[in-house]
């Protein structure tokens, strides 16, 4: 007798099997791995023992991500040299703060 159990597909292996992921798709990884870092690490660290665990998070769901990320101020046609910076770009497409 044989038994097989099959597989499921998920967000990470849609990434491979058909082409690019949707910016839901992305989404829905964002907060899988927001969620287990949450549930591995609980409340009360700062931000960055957090940020640093969701990048690990990230990175094994094969996303590209861009850290620290400084962005350009525009305020009446006037560039601001306030030193904005978005914590997480992910895919190029869903900022994470």
């Amino acid at each position: 007798m044989s038994f097989s159990v099959p597989s499921v597909p998920s967000v990470v292996n849609s990434l491979f099997l058909s082409g690019p992921m949707t910016d839901n798709e992305i989404t829905h990884a964002i907060i899988g791995a927001a969620i287990e870092v949450h549930k591995y690490l609980g409340p009360r660290l700062l931000e960055s023992a957090y940020e640093e665990c969701l990048v690990h998070e990230l990175l094994l769901r094969n996303l590209r991500i861009e850290r620290q990320k400084p962005i350009r101020v525009v305020y009446k046609e006037t560039k601001l040299e306030c030193g904005y910076r978005i914590d997480l770009l992910v895919e190029d497409k869903i900022v994470v703060e």
